[in-house]
């Protein structure tokens, strides 16, 4: 099966609320396989040398995602808040998920060094500079939907990652780029025969300039196509291709 969501997503920090952050994203999209099975069977699968993924049954049916997060940013190294927790709920035709998480992002390690030691070199400030680091954990309990009736009961995820980008204070946010490489382990959403979670792991490569942000994962680091198995996202700031738009006209 493949997933294909156009999907508009709102995201407000309160000024009422100095460090809160709510989302709000909605999703819909056609399941067809065609150009997943393409990118998968006939690019990636061919680049590697591996054997085709069989398929069988497919699903064939107009799919709907609703999702929202309720987030609390804190600074945890240094003046800026580089850490968060938070509680979300995702609901659809897929499945359904309530969820709480808590990690640290885009964390300095010259704000770490100087926080445990109360100083810091500039060599380690020069690297923070383009350098960041940045963990997650997950914990949500899972339930079936239309897309998936039979899943595992709840979900542990963790992920960790490492971004270089342009992070000094007196850069230009118009022209701020990032490059972030991420690995993600995960109990797993889909169970066996005998009703025990597969555990998924994936890496994943985002690159982001501007008001454009793309993504890709795969589970090659697994050997294995269990599924979810291959997927990417491109994304567009609508208020800051707005912002351009209007300066540039």
């Amino acid at each position: 099966m493949g997933f294909n969501f156009a999907s508009v997503s709102w995201t407000e920090r309160w000024a009422q609320l100095p460090g809160w952050s709510t989302n709000l994203t909605l999703g819909i999209g056609p399941t067809d396989d065609k150009l997943t099975r393409f990118l998968q069977n006939d690019v990636i699968h061919k680049i590697r040398g591996l054997a085709p993924v069989p398929v069988g049954a497919k699903r064939e049916a107009l799919d709907y995602m609703v999702s929202s997060t309720l987030t609390k940013w804190t600074p945890v190294f240094g003046q800026r808040e580089d850490g968060f927790a938070g509680i979300g709920v995702a609901m659809g035709s897929l499945y359904q998920e309530p969820y709480a998480q808590a990690g640290l992002r885009r964390v300095s390690l010259s704000d770490v060094f100087h926080s445990v030691s109360g100083n810091t070199s500039s060599a380690l400030q020069t690297f923070s500079n383009w350098v960041r680091f940045s963990a997650m954990g997950r914990y949500g309990r899972l339930y079936g939907g239309s897309a998936f009736p039979v899943i595992a009961p709840q979900s542990y995820l963790g992920q960790f990652s490492v971004s270089a980008g342009d992070y000094r204070a007196s850069r230009n946010e118009a022209d701020t780029w990032e490059v972030e490489l991420a690995l993600t382990v995960d109990s797993g959403l889909f169970v066996d025969r005998k009703g025990d979670a597969l555990e998924e792991r994936f890496v994943s490569v985002a690159f982001r300039y501007s008001f454009v942000s793309f993504e890709t994962w795969n589970d090659l680091i697994n050997q294995k196509d269990y599924g979810p198995s291959y997927g990417a996202r491109l994304t567009l700031d609508l208020f800051r291709l707005y912002d351009w738009w209007k300066c540039d006209s």
